[in-house]
């Protein structure tokens, strides 16, 4: 075959930037038309070749050839937008209903718009390595069955309806059984019933439903599957693994539920913990994988245990809490993996991202708190970096010739190229999300996660994206107003660019010019549009005279953004995409003051012999200590946490008392006792509790830090 230059660029393109995703549609063709190239050596170049020649005589069809554009016609998923889609384009680039289901498969799925015959053998191909056996129901439609994946997030799916050709394609989204819509699964009643079974007055019987067309049978079975993890923790053979452990009912009335009275499980079945419940058919033989089938969630299976659990299970949980501090010391220590835990309930809420926050309206607020307004129309980098690059649109406020622009459309691209976009609809009254063109659905799952990304839609006016890296994307829609605010992370400090600013705790360097000057007047609107907008060589500016619409403004536009809030309705002729404007801003403000650090001091242990009252470590948080009878107090009765001056952490009073200093000190574990032994600037000091015979050849010694003693206090035998 011969290199046809004709072809439509774009298909070159996608062999450098889609990869494998290509190779794979290349391959699969080949493979459908029984095509052998001689050029065996050179795969790629055999490829490229075939894939221009064929290109160029099968051009109209999207068999084998999905997210790809043709030239003529296109097989993307934003050819339906574009009305450029081949004839056949549903037929072989399917979609779904529903499109997604639980981890633990059994989710009976309709393949829609493709056509198939009472004939066809249809294989559902999932991850392109796990298969299952689809049918064809009494109205030619096709229908696959999902399996067990150990995995979440969206997975591949490819279809044959004779074992052959798996030319259709599409993808299946494998859910957590804890985030599956309860229409969806079998429901546990009562589930902490379930997962408190056998402890102290909790007994009887569990009851579980579920919606009967999630299993066509008449009867059905009632299995338990158990969860297990083989291998080393953190080695390579560290694996997990789902087995069917027995049945709790068999050919019971697919009735939508079921009762019974749990027993302990016997046979060494109780050593199984975590596990499901699920309901299938009949006619399967017990423990059949991947079958129609519905699931409760994974929880712990108290309701199963040993009778040693019943007789105390305070004893037993004990028991099994030492097995793991034990296995725990041979782990990695995984806190240097983790990030820190917000330290208040208004920073957790907050905290999609990681503490730094600008937002874009397009009135601006940068991450240095620099405001502008930016009214410039296209497309425009808000935050560049090597890990994450957000680019916002703007467009005009509406089709008058009213010079204002607002946010249509924000997108966000990490380093794998992996693509979502945030945008307004045309209605201006919702949301739409897309991933690399394509257009998500959340009427099934409010929650995606992608390999990179995860996707947070819990109503048609909130979307909230967030990375691996720390880094977020908050987009709300207020009275059709798209807000977007982004949240970095500490490490992103200093290496960003674009109209957001650098994040370098600077404000004069925010924006600057081309060559280099940074911007003289943020409230100039020719030189901000002439930063974000270097291509253009003029503006034309708004020149306000009075307005009816100004008393309004007056009485909406109260506090903190008021000028941006002012600027909307004046220009944008709309009191509501002002009053939309000053909520925004107020919120972006109320966030920012969420995020502040706070100043935290570490936790003060109560003193042997004595009691803590207070529980607080927040700034201005008091604890107050006192002895049992017989002791007495040294040190101070009550601290309150405070800033620390020098190190601008937190620090405790010390109250009125002054706290006795003890240069160096250290503990006698003995046999019998524990020894305080200190040395302060004058004296030697000991305590040691009641009974103590101490025994200094056979105490453990161990050395404490200098000034242990400043921040604690001591309870002292009179």
């Amino acid at each position: 075959m011969v290199l046809r230059f004709h072809v439509h660029i774009p298909l070159i393109v996608l062999v450098h930037r889609r990869g494998v995703g290509l190779v794979a549609s290349i391959d699969s063709w080949l493979s459908l038309h029984g095509v052998i190239h001689p050029l065996e050596k050179d795969p790629s170049y055999l490829r490229v070749n075939v894939l221009c020649s064929v290109v160029s005589v099968t051009r109209q069809s999207c068999q084998g050839f999905c997210d790809i554009d043709l030239g003529a016609c296109s097989c993307e998923p934003t050819c339906t937008s574009l009305k450029t889609c081949c004839t056949d384009y549903r037929e072989y680039c399917v979609n779904t209903f529903p499109y997604s289901g639980t981890i633990f498969g059994g989710t009976d799925f309709v393949v829609l718009d493709a056509t198939f015959n009472q004939s066809s053998q249809i294989i559902c191909r999932f991850d392109d390595s796990i298969d299952t056996l689809g049918y064809v129901d009494d109205t030619s439609r096709g229908h696959c069955i999902s399996p067990l994946l150990y995995e979440t997030g969206w997975v591949s799916l490819h279809i044959s309806d004779h074992g052959m050709r798996f030319d259709r394609v599409g993808s299946w989204l494998s859910v957590h059984s804890g985030k599956v819509d309860p229409k969806f699964k079998a429901n546990l009643v009562n589930s902490t019933k379930w997962q408190y079974y056998g402890t102290p007055n909790v007994g009887g019987s569990l009851e579980m439903t579920w919606n009967t067309s999630l299993v066509r049978a008449d009867r059905v079975n009632i299995e338990l599957w158990g969860y297990k993890e083989t291998g080393e923790p953190y080695s390579d053979n560290w694996q997990g693994r789902w087995e069917y452990l027995y049945s709790l009912a068999k050919h019971q009335p697919n009735s939508g539920s079921f009762s019974f009275v749990p027993k302990p499980a016997g046979n060494g079945f109780s050593s199984w913990e975590l596990g499901s419940v699920r309901v299938s058919p009949s006619t399967y033989p017990d423990g059949t994988w991947n079958v129609q089938a519905a699931w409760t969630e994974d929880h712990a299976l108290a309701w199963h245990l040993e009778e040693k659990f019943r007789q105390d299970s305070a004893a037993w949980a004990l028991e099994k809490c030492l097995a793991w501090d034990l296995l725990e010391e041979e782990l990695p220590n995984f806190l240097n993996e983790i990030i820190d835990c917000p330290c208040t309930l208004a920073q957790a809420r907050a905290d999609t991202g990681r503490f730094h926050v600008s937002v874009k309206d397009p009135h601006f607020i940068t991450f240095d708190g620099v405001s502008y307004t930016f009214n410039g129309k296209g497309e425009y980098t808000l935050v560049t970096h090597r890990l994450l690059r957000i680019q916002g649109r703007t467009e005009p406020v509406n089709e008058t010739s009213i010079n204002a622009t607002m946010l249509t459309s924000v997108a966000m691209e990490n380093i794998r190229f992996n693509i979502i976009e945030v945008r307004l609809a045309s209605a201006h009254n919702h949301l739409e999300v897309l991933q690399n063109h394509k257009t998500l659905s959340f009427a099934e799952q409010s929650w995606m996660n992608f390999d990179d990304s995860f996707v947070f839609c819990p109503t048609p006016t909130n979307v909230t994206v967030m990375f691996p890296s720390g880094a977020g994307v908050e987009v709300r829609l207020r009275e059709g107003t798209m807000t977007t605010t982004v949240l970095l992370p500490e490490e992103f400090k200093g290496s960003i660019r674009g109209l957001l600013g650098n994040m370098n705790d600077d404000p004069k360097d925010d924006l600057v010019h081309s060559n280099g000057q940074p911007v003289q007047n943020y409230s100039n609107p020719e030189e901000v549009f002439r930063i974000g907008a270097n291509c253009k060589k003029s503006l034309k500016l708004l020149i306000m005279f009075y307005d009816p619409l100004a008393h309004q403004a007056a009485e909406i536009c109260t506090g903190e953004g008021s000028q941006f809030c002012r600027y909307d309705i004046l220009v944008g002729r709309s009191p509501q995409m002002g009053n939309a404007t000053r909520v925004s801003f107020q919120s972006h403000v109320s966030l920012v003051n969420d995020l502040k650090p706070v100043v935290t001091c570490v936790r003060l242990s109560p003193p042997i012999h004595g009691t803590k009252e207070g529980t607080g470590y927040l700034r201005g948080a008091t604890v107050r200590f006192s002895c049992d009878d017989g002791y007495t107090l040294i040190g101070s009765a009550e601290r309150t946490c405070q800033k620390n001056v020098q190190s601008q952490g937190g620090m405790y009073s010390h109250g009125e008392a002054q706290p006795l200093l003890f240069y160096k000190c250290w503990l006698m574990y003995c046999s019998n006792c524990i020894v305080t032994l200190c040395v302060s600037k004058d004296s030697l000091w000991t305590s040691r509790l009641k009974n103590c015979t101490v025994m200094l050849y056979v105490c453990l010694w161990t050395e404490l830090q200098n000034n242990i003693y400043v921040n604690s206090s001591l309870c002292v035998k009179v």
